[in-house]
């Protein structure tokens, strides 16, 4: 027991191994970490110190204790392989709509930096992590089924669609993809991407789940900022330099709506109206991978057809006579009409038709 006491006190002078990271620093691939460590076998350093002991010789004792080298998970030389860029793509979003650059930026910074090993999967949605505001996630008009609704985390599906783009060039391999349920002005049709976190960000209900099939790993660099979100995708080139990649969106059909979905609202004044959301054309498109050999088309291949939803553009009126407008703009109780009988001479209007209120300001 008493050797064992003494051999055990060795493990605190272990080492583990340090797994190798990728960083990308002034436009050059950096390998930090990816040492080796050392790990005390206390079973043989045991047997080692009773066979000492046994033939000691009453002069200096000295043990030397059994011990192997581990080495990280991750092989630093797969990392030093990553230098040429597979694949890229850029969109563009309105800087001023504060809540939504919030969500967009921030989200693709968490991407930012990400390494995907040969055979793994990455869920975007889980990458990005729990949208919620004190999370730093800001809140703006996002997709819930046929309505535009404030949401936290509008935005993020802007960046999942750019890395989607990015991935597709890179020919990585696209494991899970939904389309919007409405057409985006952000993206062509059919090359969007959308994620809806439901309940759990880590098991979402709608997610971009995307694997590295190459044999090295691949480098996710995004960046957001001035009404830009990009993305690059870096690894070790193996496809041929004559051979280039395209991809073309095709509106197979598209049908825009005739009517308009009114909605009475008791707490806005009589005859007031406000146009809450726009019209959304009902669209059916195609995605087709286009593969180039010097120039030459040489494949063409369908990835998916996607459908849009058709969307009435949507107004409010207002329905409470008892409400009006003041002179600033804001919401009054209305005056009661005069109660005044009318003079001589002059007729009731009673029974007479009401007259036409004008419509109220129209809003974006």
């Amino acid at each position: 027991p008493q050797i064992r006491s003494f051999v055990e006190k060795l493990a605190d002078y272990e080492v583990e191994p340090v797994e190798p990271t990728l960083v990308r620093r002034d436009g050059a691939f950096v390998v930090e970490g990816g040492t080796n460590g050392i790990r005390v076998d206390i079973p043989a350093t045991i047997e080692r110190v009773k066979e000492t002991v046994n033939a000691w010789n009453q002069e200096t004792l000295l043990v030397e204790a059994a011990a192997e080298i581990t080495k990280p998970e991750r092989d630093p030389e797969l990392l030093r392989a990553v230098k040429d860029q597979l694949g890229s793509y850029s969109s563009n979003y309105a800087s001023g709509n504060l809540g939504r650059s919030q969500s967009l930026e921030l989200s693709a910074r968490r991407l930012d930096g990400t390494v995907i090993y040969p055979g793994e999967t990455i869920s975007v949605s889980a990458l990005m992590g729990p949208r919620t505001i004190a999370g730093g996630y800001g809140v703006a008009g996002a997709y819930i089924g046929n309505d535009v609704v404030d949401s936290v985390g509008a935005g993020i599906c802007q960046t999942a669609s750019t890395l989607y783009a990015a991935a597709l060039y890179a020919e990585l391999t696209i494991v899970e993809r939904h389309n919007h349920s409405m057409t985006v002005n952000y993206m062509p049709a059919a090359l969007d991407a959308t994620i809806y976190a439901g309940n759990s960000c880590t098991s979402p209900q709608k997610d971009l789940k995307i694997r590295n099939d190459y044999g090295y790993p691949v480098y996710i660099a995004a960046y957001a900022g001035d009404g830009t979100v990009s993305f690059v995708i870096y690894g070790k080139e193996s496809r041929p330099a004559e051979r280039s990649v395209s991809y073309v969106s095709h509106v197979i059909s598209e049908i825009w709506p005739t009517e308009i979905t009114w909605t009475e609202d008791p707490g806005l004044p009589y005859g007031y109206q406000v146009r809450t959301q726009g019209a959304y054309a009902g669209v059916t498109a195609s995605l087709t991978k286009v593969v180039s050999v010097n120039g030459t088309v040489a494949e063409r291949t369908l990835v998916h057809t996607d459908k849009y939803k058709m969307v009435n553009e949507k107004w409010t009126v207002g329905v409470n006579q008892a409400l009006a407008f003041d002179a600033a703009g804001n919401i009054v109780a209305a005056e009661p009409p005069s109660q005044k009988p009318p003079e001589e001479g002059q007729e009731s209007q009673e029974g007479q038709p009401a007259q036409t209120v004008p419509d109220g300001p129209a809003a974006e």
